[in-house]
């Protein structure tokens, strides 16, 4: 492009070299984006060839080709829904009373009904029916069928007892409330707890008896 010396020197480029040299750089990004371009270029046109298949050979078979997908089912089966127990007999109410025991033991229940078991006063009714109608929904069952629920709750009654004592709550009525027990005539006896303040006290049915002259006794079954 001409001298370099100085200005100070006397030596002026010309007007045409000046030129080149300002658009040296424009003329070199230029270049090299072009060079970008066709390496590019060749690139994708050899990894073409690479992905066609050879005559007589199959696409499948290409290692280079990447296996085909199997076709999406238009439409996937859905899991068959557990069959719905019949309450007309034994398996099927047992199969419900399960689920509804399990759901007593579970922390939510406990947690609900654990404040009047501390104060000695009977569970509210609403939370047992809450696990009742729980666990029928949970076998396909309608809660909101009031023949639904006398069906099951009469099927749970008149189960044998050697099959309720496979059901806990089930088990203690058996043991704690018999109507028909022949009770003419026997001592009251059995312990019992006495509110005493924030807590309770043990003691017994013929301790507090004997202490009262005249005692009426209520039985309810919630106990």
């Amino acid at each position: 492009f001409g001298s370099r010396r100085s200005v100070r020197n006397g030596w002026y480029p010309a007007p045409r070299q000046i030129a080149l040299v300002r658009s040296y750089p424009v003329m070199m990004r230029q270049f090299f984006s072009k060079a970008r371009e066709r390496k590019a270029r060749e690139q994708a046109e050899e990894e073409a060839k690479k992905a066609e298949p050879k005559e007589g050979e199959d696409k499948e078979a290409n290692p280079n080709q990447p296996p085909a997908k199997a076709p999406a089912a238009a439409h996937q089966a859905a899991a068959p829904a557990p069959p719905v127990p019949d309450l007309s007999t034994p398996p099927g109410v047992l199969e419900v009373l399960r689920t509804e025991a399990a759901l007593r033991l579970g922390s939510n229940y406990i947690s609900k009904t654990r404040e009047y078991f501390d104060r000695g006063v009977p569970v509210p009714e609403v939370l047992n029916a809450q696990v009742e109608a729980q666990a029928l929904m949970a076998h396909g069952l309608n809660p909101r069928d009031p023949a639904v629920l006398d069906q099951y709750r009469e099927a749970a009654r008149v189960l044998p007892e050697v099959e309720r004592e496979e059901i806990f709550f089930l088990q203690a009525n058996d043991k704690l409330w018999r109507p028909n027990a022949p009770s003419l005539g026997a001592p009251l006896t059995g312990a019992l707890l006495r509110p005493a303040g924030d807590t309770l006290e043990a003691t017994t049915l013929e301790q507090e008896l004997a202490a009262r002259a005249n005692t009426v006794v209520v039985a309810s079954s919630s106990t």
